[in-house]
């Protein structure tokens, strides 16, 4: 049992949710970009495409059925309501990617904060309280 929080909470789209990356999450993002996930952060421009896939590939382990669109809705509310930027939205998703270690990042990169004790993560069923 690990006792490393591997997703990060996010206020996105009016509440609490939980983004993570997996290799689920990383086939979805290969799928709708089209090339490997070291690919698309070295090749692609951080812009409004970029920014919803990551959030849809991210937050589909908790949110089943999320579609791509509905994640373009509460982009644009992030936007327009809360006044946040891309890279402001993008700063939860590279913490997620890192914490993932899907991109090879050595476990002693983790900070302080990510040890929860004996806590497990979440399951997909849970729901997020609010902090």
């Amino acid at each position: 049992m690990s006792n490393l929080k591997t997703y990060v909470e996010v206020h996105f789209g009016g509440k609490q949710r939980l983004l993570k990356y997996d290799v689920n999450s990383a086939c979805d993002l290969e799928d709708h970009f089209g090339k490997g996930v070291p690919a698309i952060l070295n090749e692609e421009q951080i812009g409004f495409r970029l920014c919803r896939g990551f959030y849809w590939a991210g937050l589909k382990w908790k949110e089943h059925g999320l579609t791509i669109q509905r994640v373009g809705l509460m982009l644009n509310k992030e936007i327009q309501e809360e006044g946040k930027t891309i890279m402001d939205m993008m700063e939860p998703v590279m913490d997620a990617l890192k914490k993932s270690r899907l991109l090879n990042a050595p476990k002693d990169e983790f900070d302080e904060q990510d040890a929860v004790g004996n806590e497990e993560e979440p399951d997909e069923d849970s729901e997020v309280t609010p902090n």
